[in-house]
């Protein structure tokens, strides 16, 4: 995916728990990817998990890649859909409004993160992506 917005690994995290989709660190063990994990439930596929993997780069933060995996593909392809309309830059029209100077926000604390062993039930899921 090209063309999205430049932002920090915490902060692209805090944009996925903001939409009740699960960060969980530590499963992918590049610490430049995020693997995030939900619960989707329609009457057609009743619970289905859903894995989705984004794989970034440190050097040019407008690309990454994102792999999706869920039990039905129509659910994988509107949740891929729907997770590039999140993170894809839009620009937006031209601003009438003389734009203030924003205040560096502060940096989220980053929790230490545990070890994970090869039996473990988040690393079995990790490896199915």
């Amino acid at each position: 995916v090209r063309g999205v917005t430049p932002m920090p690994l915490g902060e692209m995290a805090n944009l996925f728990n903001g939409l009740h989709l699960t960060v969980s660190p530590g499963l992918d063990p590049n610490s430049n990817n995020l693997v995030v994990s939900t619960t989707f439930y329609s009457e057609r596929t009743r619970a289905m998990l859903c894995l989705i993997r984004i794989e970034t780069d440190p050097a040019d933060r407008t690309q990454l890649r994102i792999t999706v995996a869920s039990g039905d593909p129509v659910l994988t392809f509107e949740l891929k859909e729907f997770v590039k309309e999140q993170l894809v830059y839009i620009p937006a029209g031209p601003q009438t409004v003389a734009a203030s100077p924003q205040q560096p926000q502060p940096a989220a604390p980053v929790s230490q993160q545990p070890t994970i062993t090869a039996d473990d039930p988040g690393a079995l899921l990790a490896a199915l992506l």
